[in-house]
This record gives structure tokens, C-alpha cells and sequence, in this order.
């Protein structure tokens, strides 16, 4: 897999409509395939970009560039994908204090959650509610691609089986299986106990204590080490809040018709989530 993840190359090869940097790392063609020179007589490469599903013009984009490519989706209960998706967006946020459900509420209501690159535009991605539109996303990558050259994973077999899923994903590349290492989790959502000293420790990069604390203690040990190891020692995380059922059903509402259509077309077993009650 190409690294660093998400290179995201595809936002920029037909006309990055979205206005995001040109001065992206992997823009060009050439510097993205420079992410695969090193594999060497590896059969299968890949890269994990999850904005691609999230922006119609990449499908055709993707197809252009490569027509038997495999592409690989992790579904999650839509509710709480977006909820999860908040509470990590302001994790690294230093104006956010606290959980605000009434906040949340209405950022949802108003698909209104973007980067600061988009603000201004007509054209920018939803990234809270409209992100769970399923089917509305992925239908543009079933109109390139046959369906066979698609993988719907369930986030929820995933945590539970991790290793019969990459069982299944493996067979789905046809490549052998073997026992993968499961028990390192990146990019969890985490709500920080202590905010200020969580900002001083992440967000505050140019505060002159922090920047003397990395030039005595960053000779000794890698500063991004550090940090995460202060992260765990000092800012030990509160468990994500459970969502009110008034509010996820209210919530949900807005996913019923486009999971239904998800189901039809694809078979995927949206049942699976039960609170939902699709």
C-alpha cells in the first residue's frame, strides 16, 4: 500500500473541482506513481484515499487511468459514522471544548462541516451527512466499473472478525491470505479530557515552550514519538458518548430511502444495523 495514506491523486487528475491546494505532493501523475516504484515485482498495489468516494468526477477518473482497477469500501452505520466523524474532526480543533449534541444536530441538518479550503465555494465535499449517503456516493463508481471489481465491507464484521474479512478481501484480490496484525488501531476518535493541555500538546506548535521542550527532549527521542506517548500518558481519553435514540432516529431518517436503494442494487445487508431498523 502506497504511503503516506491517502495520497488522494485523483482529486487533481480531471480539473480538482473542489479547490484544493495545487501545491498537493502527488498532484502529478509522475509523483504518484512514484509512491509504487519501490514494489518491485509485487502483483497487486493500492492506495486508501476516502475522499474519492465522496467526489463524482474521481469514478471516471479512476476508470480513465486504470480500467481493471479493485476497489475496496468500508460502510459504518451512517449515524454514527457521521457522529464519529464530528468528534474527530474537533479533536483537533482548539476552539472546541466539549461534546455538543445540539451542535452536532444542526451541523448535520446543514451538512455543514468543511475545510477551510472549501469555504466559499459552491462546489465542496459533504462531509457529515451527505458522507453517508451510500448509495448516492458509490452509484458513480457502479456506473464505471463492473460490479465484480467492487468490495462493500461492513465496519461492524469488521471489528468483530477482523481476520474472516481480510480473509474474504484477499480472495476478493486474489492474492493468498495470511494472519494479519489487528491489534494496532489508527486514527481513533478520541475526545480529549484535559483540552488545554491536549492543544498545548498537538495544536500549539509554535507556543515557545513547547518549541524549547522539542529542542531539549527532540534530540533524544523522535518529537512525533513524544507526543504520542504524552497523548497517552497525560491525556487519557473519555469513551465516545452514545447517541439518544430521539436523536439517532431522527437522524437516520435522513439515510432510510438511500440504504434501501444501497440494498437493492448491491445486496449489501444494511439490516445488519439494527438501530437503524431499515
Amino acid at each position: 500500500m502506497a504511503k503516506p495514506k491517502e495520497p488522494n491523486h485523483f482529486v487533481y487528475s480531471s480539473g480538482n473541482p473542489y479547490g484544493w491546494g495545487t501545491s498537493h505532493p502527488y498532484s502529478t501523475l509522475d509523483a504518484y506513481l512514484s509512491l509504487f516504484r519501490a514494489t518491485g515485482d509485487q502483483g497487486i498495489v493500492g492506495e486508501a484515499s476516502t475522499c474519492y468516494c465522496l467526489m463524482p468526477h474521481v469514478a471516471r477518473a479512476i476508470r480513465n487511468h486504470n480500467p481493471e482497477a479493485k476497489l475496496i469500501a468500508v460502510l459504518r452505520d451512517p449515524v454514527e459514522r457521521a457522529w464519529s466523524m464530528y468528534l474527530y474532526w474537533h479533536q483537533f480543533n482548539p476552539q472546541y471544548q466539549r461534546l455538543d449534541l445540539d451542535d452536532f444536530r444542526a451541523r448535520f441538518v446543514a451538512d455543514d462541516l468543511m475545510t477551510d479550503l472549501e469555504r466559499g465555494r459552491s462546489t465542496r465535499v459533504k462531509w457529515l451527512r451527505g458522507a453517508g449517503m451510500y448509495w448516492a456516493n458509490l452509484s458513480h463508481f457502479y456506473s464505471e466499473f463492473p460490479a465484480d471489481q467492487i468490495f462493500l465491507l461492513n465496519y461492524d464484521d469488521f471489528v468483530r472478525q477482523p481476520q474472516r474479512m481480510m480473509d474474504q478481501l484477499c480472495e476478493f484480490l486474489g492474492v493468498s491470505s495470511y494472519t494479519f496484525d489487528t491489534s494496532v488501531r489508527e486514527n481513533t476518535t478520541a475526545v480529549p479530557r484535559f483540552r488545554r493541555l491536549y492543544n498545548f500538546v498537538n495544536l500549539n506548535v509554535e507556543h515557545p515552550l513547547r518549541r524549547a521542550l522539542k529542542n531539549t527532549f527532540g534530540k533524544l527521542l523522535p518529537m512525533r514519538t513524544l507526543r504520542l506517548s504524552l497523548n497517552q500518558a497525560l491525556l487519557s481519553v473519555q469513551a465516545q458518548r452514545t447517541l439518544p435514540d430521539s436523536l439517532y432516529h431522527e437522524l437516520g431518517d435522513f439515510y432510510r430511502d438511500d440504504l434501501k436503494r444501497l440494498a437493492d442494487h448491491t445486496g449489501f445487508p444494511v439490516r445488519q444495523w439494527t438501530r437503524l431498523g431499515v
